[in-house]
């Protein structure tokens, strides 16, 4: 099958998630994109195990759909090559002729300066993206320009502790009618606060240092909007055509107003 995607868009989308893949991941295929073509649109997942962001574009032309992994490393070291322009993506799943029940992933990426091929995988050891139940849990939207200027004014506090792992992040404080967030790395305190809210709600989450750096890299127009979901664990949070699912750091922050 195949999907025509722009170079520029999809090299941009791919900077941004990188970033949540590890020099040295714990398993191979931590190494790899996962891209899955569904109704016109290619979704592309990259994840830690803790952190896994999605990154969403429209396609104008895919056959088929269909779900595979690309080797990261490989993949953006290509993209550095090009300038603008559609790159033409095909996708063919081959067997073994010694295992007809092992599949092999052949992808190439013709362009206006020549042809690549890579070796893709099938997906069926890629991690599944953490799902949050939304009728155990607590839901807001914000404007993104205030979420993100949250994170931009208290992400120089946090630390990395790894006996103190509750200052490794940013602690969020929802209100009926305003958002404290807030960072201590024990030398400094910095806090940020928001009035102009409306919730039904009053609780809290600590923020990991990795995801709010994850957020911050978007850069999201000042207009759109954010939405949070969250629980005891784990937050999802949308932003433009990005999901974010992460674990939150679980503990007692330390008393701020103390």
């Amino acid at each position: 099958m195949e999907f025509i995607v722009s170079s520029s868009k999809l090299s941009q989308q791919l900077q941004i998630i990188s970033k949540v893949i590890k020099a040295k991941p714990t398993l191979p295929v931590l190494e790899y994109f996962l891209f899955t073509i569904k109704d016109q649109e290619l979704h592309i997942t990259a994840t830690d195990l803790e952190t896994t962001i999605v990154c969403t574009l429209d396609l104008d032309n895919s056959q088929a759909d269909i779900t595979f992994t690309i080797e990261s490393k490989r993949l953006l070291s290509i993209l550095k090559e090009f300038a603008e322009q559609p790159l033409i993506f095909s996708v063919e799943k081959t067997k073994s002729e010694n295992d007809t029940t092992n599949e092999t992933i052949a992808v190439t990426i013709k362009t206006n300066s020549g042809i690549y091929q890579l070796m893709g995988d099938v997906a069926d050891e890629f991690p599944k993206i953490p799902e949050i139940d939304e009728n155990t849990a607590h839901k807001f939207t914000l404007r993104s320009e205030i979420f993100i200027k949250g994170l931009q004014t208290t992400l120089f506090a946090t630390t990395n502790d790894e006996y103190r792992p509750v200052m490794n992040g940013i602690f969020c404080e929802i209100f009926e009618d305003q958002i404290n967030m807030v960072a201590t790395d024990a030398h400094k305190l910095v806090k940020y606060n928001h009035k102009n809210f409306e919730n039904n709600f009053s609780d809290s989450f600590i923020l990991p240092q990795k995801t709010a750096l994850l957020l911050k890299n978007i850069n999201p127009s000042e207009d759109d909007d954010l939405q949070i979901i969250f629980n005891e664990k784990n937050i999802f949070i949308q932003i433009e055509n990005f999901q974010l699912i992460a674990q939150l750091i679980e503990g007692k922050f330390p008393n701020y107003q103390a």
